[in-house]
């Protein structure tokens, strides 16, 4: 590749490359303007059952185990495995992530942003507690709280749903009380500026290459061929300082 040559095309056109390279620049400082940070919301809902089994001292504890008990609800209907809540909060993030829960999402507004739902680990990483968190992201710290509440009311809404078209009891239904509120979002990523330096470049590489382009169909008017060449038609033949070869020297006979 002939730099020198390159460098003196792009000095006979600098006014079209600083018009470019301005408007590239400008281009990017908008883009730049426009990125917006990301901001993360939570919530975080507990999977249990009615009556507070969590509460009790004796758990399963039943009437016809008691026959002599007075008050055969004494002791309260039976409480579930408390390892079946940990199997249903990880069945129900996977749920919560699905296509009819974002129908129900979409109902009420647009999904400006994402959001995950995804079981809680204990605290020894070594399995999961009965708990789903709700993270969204968002362009705005009130878009965050919007739709992390948004969508985890509609994945309580879509259970809901289910327990009544199954015909499941209250009594034997799984609640889903929200025990976090999103009540202060953070920002976890500032503004980006990967796509204006990207829009940067390839706006000013395609003016350079305009340039070269220009520079081949159009040649500059003082690099012409020797006196007297002509062509076809009849008139002194043009040629582009890109085509210009140096002269080669003839063997000494």
């Amino acid at each position: 590749m002939d730099f020198p040559l390159y460098l003196r095309t792009a000095w006979r056109h600098k006014r079209v490359l600083a018009v470019g390279l301005f408007l590239s620049f400008m281009l990017a400082v908008l883009m730049a303007m426009r990125a917006q940070p990301v901001w993360q919301a939570q919530t975080t809902i507990w999977v249990t059952q009615d009556g507070f089994p969590w509460g009790r001292a004796i758990p399963n504890v039943t009437a016809p185990q008691l026959p002599t008990s007075p008050n055969p609800n004494e002791f309260g209907p039976p409480t579930a495995d408390p390892n079946r809540f940990i199997t249903l909060a990880i069945l129900y993030s996977h749920l919560a992530n699905g296509d009819p829960v974002k129908r129900i999402l979409l109902k009420q507004g647009p999904i400006n942003g994402k959001y995950v739902a995804a079981p809680v680990s204990s605290d020894d990483g070594n399995g999961y507690i009965p708990f789903i968190d709700f993270t969204a992201l968002a362009g705005s710290k009130n878009g965050s709280v919007d739709l992390v509440i948004r969508a985890t009311n509609a994945f309580r809404t879509y259970l809901e749903r289910q327990q009544e078209l199954n015909g499941i009891t209250q009594q034997n239904r799984v609640q889903l009380p929200i025990v976090s509120y999103p009540e202060k979002a953070v920002i976890v990523a500032g503004k980006s500026l990967t796509r204006p330096i990207f829009v940067f470049l390839l706006a000013a590489i395609a003016t350079l290459g305009m340039t070269l382009a220009v520079e081949r169909i159009r040649p500059s008017a003082g690099a012409r061929s020797p006196k007297g060449s002509v062509n076809g038609s009849g008139r002194p033949r043009v040629v582009s300082t890109l085509d210009v070869q140096a002269p080669q020297r003839q063997p000494v006979p």
